[in-house]
């Protein structure tokens, strides 16, 4: 891990991630950022961290509990079809 300047101590978590996460929903200050932005940043480092692992340049990967974000056209469409089934 010399050689990527990482410390044990400087590890990114899941809830790093999260936090991250919403700081893009929820800037202090201009909008916040498209759900397809945000889920194109998280398959980046999902890519990113599912390499150094595989290469053995990390022991951890926070990304493995970190889901896509659902936008608001795929909760209405889930609900619209759960209501045509009846569920």
């Amino acid at each position: 891990m010399d050689d990527l300047h990482i410390k044990p101590n400087e590890f990114v978590t899941s809830t790093d991630v999260r936090k991250w996460i919403n700081g893009m929903l929820h800037p202090n200050d201009g909008k916040s950022l498209a759900i397809t932005t945000i889920n194109r940043r998280l398959n980046a480092l999902r890519s990113f961290y599912s390499w150094a692992r595989k290469n053995k340049k990390l022991q951890h990967n926070p990304m493995e509990e970190i889901q896509d974000r659902k936008s608001a056209d795929e909760d209405q469409e889930k609900n619209h079809v759960a209501h045509r089934r009846g569920i």
